[in-house]
């Protein structure tokens, strides 16, 4: 591992110090102007969400996920977003994580693992999915899984999303929380 300072050599035993950064007094921030940003930023998340399900089957945390917890914060803030983006990302989800279900059945789930799971799930609540059958077999996956740990493992290390098992642990539960009605509640709370 390097410093990270470009060019710095590694000293064992010691930290790297923290780059010159320029400090920004804080001023007073008008909520209009937070709206207006937030307003802005509707469109390029509509557009991405949009773009990667016509080139990709997949379910994907960065580009569906992310994006669209915002829009959902977004909505109940009362800042317009496109329905159709919306509903058709929502069922994009859940198309993906039935696509899924033989494999959620036996403990393996999806390429993703728990994170993907979790991330998946928590779309759906964002939007007001209905627990139905596909998501109470992913939320029950959650049990199978990495019991011996006593976290959820990620199993890909692509910062932000899959860095540490906290990212996974996180969203995991959540996914029981919201649709795991089925799954035992001494179970749901083992971890």
């Amino acid at each position: 591992r390097g410093t990270g300072t470009p060019g710095a050599a590694a000293v064992p035993g010691t930290r790297p110090q923290p780059a010159e950064r320029k400090i920004v007094a804080p001023r007073d921030v008008n909520t209009d102007e937070v709206h207006e940003a937030v307003r802005r930023a509707i469109g390029p998340l509509q557009t991405t969400i949009k773009v990667y399900a016509e080139n990709r089957d997949c379910y994907a945390c960065h580009h569906q996920g992310v994006p669209m917890l915002a829009l959902a914060t977004a909505r109940t803030r009362g800042l317009p977003v496109d329905n159709v983006v919306f509903d058709e990302a929502l069922e994009h989800t859940r198309t993906d994580l039935e696509s899924g279900l033989e494999r959620y059945k036996k403990g393996r789930g999806q390429a993703g693992g728990a994170t993907q799971a979790g991330y998946a799930l928590w779309t759906l609540e964002a939007g007001g999915h209905a627990p139905d059958s596909v998501t109470a077999i992913v939320a029950q996956y959650f049990q199978s899984i990495d019991r011996e740990l006593g976290h959820w493992k990620p199993l890909a290390a692509r910062k932000p999303m899959e860095a540490s098992r906290f990212t996974s642990t996180a969203v995991s539960p959540r996914g029981l929380a919201a649709f795991g009605a089925e799954v035992p509640p001494d179970a749901r709370g083992a971890r």
